[in-house]
């Protein structure tokens, strides 16, 4: 039987084979070895009256910003924060696997891919822009996204946390942390985020 637990998940090798040992001595098993990315419910809604309970009219899903960020080489890891407002904006946080060396050729990469993702949303924008920089800009006093970058070594601070879940004996669909969270200011962002970017 199969049920749909909402995990997005890469399936990293279709045949994967191994040995259990059982009383009856070992058996050879082959299934598909997989990596849990995270859940497809996760998503964030801008709280803003103007805008009908979300921003600009679209929520937006931990699914299609994983389809957007994890094509790119070197991203390890992604968080996105809503820091509210009016309209509020998008804060994507990267772990990238391996040191940048052109942090803004890499800045752009991601810009241009979330672009993409965004399409439809940017459209409903109406003229105001949504990302700041870059030729693919309309320039405008606000901004609605924002891409910090760290270091590969704040990864360290994921796999702390799912080695906890792993310890707490939770379910494989929930080991991976949260992606998604909502914030009250820019304040806010900064000491959620402070560990992340000085690790």
């Amino acid at each position: 039987m199969r049920y749909p637990t909402g995990d997005l998940i890469e399936v990293v090798d279709p045949a994967f084979t191994f040995e259990a040992q059982l009383e009856r001595g070992k058996l050879q098993i082959t299934l598909p070895a997989i990596k849990a990315l995270g859940r497809a419910a996760d998503s964030v809604d801008f709280a803003d009256a103007d805008e009908s309970g979300n921003f600009l009219g679209f929520k937006v899903y931990a699914r299609q910003v994983n389809d957007a960020l994890m094509g790119i080489k070197n991203v390890r890891w992604w968080e996105l924060y809503h820091v509210k407002g009016s309209p509020g904006k998008f804060v994507f946080l990267i772990i990238p696997e391996s040191t940048v060396s052109n942090e803004d050729a890499f800045r752009a990469e991601i810009r241009r891919s979330l672009v993409y993702m965004f399409d439809e949303f940017t459209a409903a924008a109406q003229g105001r822009a949504f990302l700041v920089g870059g030729t693919d800009a309309i320039k405008d006093e606000r901004t609605y996204l924002d891409i910090m970058i760290t270091r590969p070594s704040a990864y360290s601070l994921i796999d702390a946390e799912i080695k906890k879940r792993v310890k707490q004996g939770r379910a494989v669909g929930q080991l991976k942390p949260k992606r998604v969270f909502v914030v009250d200011d820019e304040e806010s962002l900064a000491a959620r985020t402070r560990d992340k970017m000085q690790a």
